[in-house]
């Protein structure tokens, strides 16, 4: 079995192309999330899928990006 989950305790403003590293990880099935640099590494071959729910409040500017071995997916 492998698979992640985790949270963030706190606000968090990041930089540009900067990971989010999650305070809290509550299950690191296979270890495939590394805590220190805030990327996941598959353990093994296999379909993965990923789920992420973004909050934004005010005026500032917000935006997403999935980036895999270094290519942008999606943003």
């Amino acid at each position: 079995m492998v698979g992640t989950l985790s949270r963030i305790s706190y606000d968090i403003y990041l930089g540009d192309n900067e990971a989010l590293k999650y305070d809290r990880v509550l299950t690191n099935f296979g270890n495939g999330y590394d805590r220190l640099s805030g990327h996941f590494k598959a353990p093994i071959k296999g379909l993965y899928v990923f789920s992420c729910n973004v909050m934004a409040s005010g005026k500032n500017a917000l935006s997403v990006v999935l980036v895999k071995n270094g290519q942008i997916l999606s943003n």
